[in-house]
């Protein structure tokens, strides 16, 4: 963990205490171990480098009680264990993923305008987005709720200005109005509530920040009721057998589009399956319409909306 995050964090179990910063362990890059105590009684421990601000973690709570991951949690686990340390996730190269984060950021965004400030990607999974904004100077803050945490922090160590935190983004471990631009690519749709964590994202941006939210768009009455069927199923399916048919049906890249570009042969067979994964694992999705999140955008006060022409990516300043 990098110190500087200390400045950003709060407690998400009362959201009004004091937290002190505990270090256990220390090497000359970030600290390794240590616990971060709030003045409320909650205790949230660092490990690997990575500060846990979840329940199942917390150190005041009674021993031997355990908190069981959920369905999504368990399946993005999956996910990311079998595929995050790849060079090439949903069909993008690392350059080509820096390409798409520019083209999508907005207008407005650029590395200029990244370096030195305080940025977040919300949902990080991978880790490869809070990469980038390190890369461009940002104090880049990686936010993700499972085990994938160990693959984003892989990927960011290297840098000193970058750090991941495990915790929820329904519930964010951080402090009102305290990022410049908070980057959230294809996650909230897969919370029990999309527009909740809209809000929730939208608090911890400071005033005049920007947020940028990629959501699956809605589609015709038969793709929506044909996926709505296939995801009944697969949503039930252990995780391994899902992998399986997601190789069997690679083939069907060669004619049905994806949003991520990704296609078959022109990407790699586990390429193509870690995209259909992705699309058919999680018990969570919800669809939606620019016009919707547009509406979503007004109603937490912000300006200078701008759509981008992926639907549904959503770039706006909050007034």
């Amino acid at each position: 963990m990098r110190e500087f995050v200390m400045t950003l964090l709060d407690c998400p179990a009362c959201r009004k205490g004091s937290l002190k910063l505990t270090i256990e362990e220390k090497n000359n890059i970030e600290i390794v171990s240590g616990k971060i105590n709030c003045s409320c009684g909650a205790i949230y421990p660092i490990i690997n480098a990575v500060p846990r601000f979840l329940d199942n973690y917390r150190l005041d709570k009674t021993e031997g009680k355990d908190v069981k991951s959920s369905q999504v949690q368990q399946r993005f686990e999956y996910q990311w264990k079998r595929w995050g340390r790849d060079e090439v996730i949903f069909g993008r190269t690392r350059e080509e993923s820096k390409k798409f984060f520019l083209d999508y950021a907005g207008s407005k965004i650029n590395p200029g305008y990244l370096k030195g400030k305080f940025t977040l990607d919300g949902g990080c999974g991978h880790g490869r987005f809070a990469e980038i904004m390190a890369e461009f100077g940002a104090y880049s803050v990686g936010l993700d709720l499972g085990s994938g945490v160990e693959i984003a922090r892989y990927r960011v160590e290297k840098y000193s200005n970058a750090c991941i935190v495990q915790g929820d983004i329904i519930n964010p471990p951080f402090k009102r109005g305290v990022f410049d631009y908070i980057w959230s690519n294809g996650v909230i749709h897969h919370t029990p509530d999309t527009r909740k964590a809209f809000t929730r994202l939208a608090e911890i941006l400071k005033k005049g920040g920007y947020l940028d939210i990629w959501l699956y768009p809605k589609k015709g009455f038969l793709w929506e009721i044909s996926q709505k069927s296939i995801r009944f199923f697969t949503t039930r399916m252990p995780a391994g057998l899902l992998e399986f048919f997601c190789y069997l049906a690679v083939p069907l890249l060669s004619v049905v589009p994806t949003f991520s570009k990704t296609s078959f042969p022109k990407n790699s067979w586990s390429q193509c399956a870690q995209v259909i994964y992705d699309w058919y694992s999680p018990k969570y999705q919800t669809h939606h319409t620019n016009k919707e999140v547009s509406e979503w955008y007004r109603q937490e006060g912000f300006m200078d909306i701008e759509v981008l022409d992926l639907p549904v990516a959503i770039v706006a300043k909050k007034g």
